[in-house]
């Protein structure tokens, strides 16, 4: 039976290096698909993942206090690539956000060519590259991670009301960017 998190946590703490290996093997990749969505940049994910991990260990003293270590590291990997984004001062590549793309379109429109279904993937990827941190930040947290919107503001340090309006705004945003190609698709 696998070890829990939180026990490998604790198992750091008190020493047992083998047991951060354990966690960063398990993390690291899901780390690095979070920063990915949120930052369009591969090797900025990189130095993400790296980052997150470091904090992790100066922050060994903590862990036999956190109860959900999966949430918790993905509460930082989220404000780190916030605050990266916030510093940044180009523009983020087109990203590979799949998810976020299917879950912002109702259905798939069988009336459409593969070429027209492209070129609307491309504009909708341009579209969220246009998105403030936080808005784009709340799309891949709720389409490419799955989260609530309470667990999101849990995340984003903010109220359920927030991230209820953020997401409902950056929605109604997308749908008059694009609403000459999705005129009743984004959900």
């Amino acid at each position: 039976m696998a070890v829990s998190d939180e026990n490998l946590a604790v198992q750091y703490h008190n020493g047992d290096e083998q047991a951060f290996e354990q966690l960063v093997r398990r993390y690291a990749a899901t780390v690095r698909s979070l920063a990915v969505n949120m930052l369009g940049d591969g090797h900025m994910a990189d130095d993400i993942v790296q980052q997150v991990f470091l904090r992790v260990h100066r922050n060994a003293d903590k862990l036999p206090e956190i109860n959900n270590f999966r949430a918790w590291l993905l509460t930082i990997a989220t404000n780190r690539c916030l605050t990266m984004i916030r510093k940044r001062t180009t523009k983020p590549d087109p990203l590979p956000m799949d998810n976020v793309i299917a879950g912002l379109l109702a259905g798939p429109d069988t009336t459409i060519t593969a070429v027209e279904r492209n070129e609307r993937v491309v504009r909708l990827c341009e579209a969220l590259n246009t998105l403030k941190p936080e808005q784009r930040a709340t799309l891949v947290l709720h389409y490419q991670e799955g989260l609530s919107y309470a667990q999101i503001a849990e995340r984003m340090d903010t109220t359920v009301n927030t991230i209820k309006s953020r997401f409902r705004r950056t929605k109604e945003r997308l749908r008059q960017q694009l609403k000459d190609l999705y005129p009743e698709s984004i959900s």
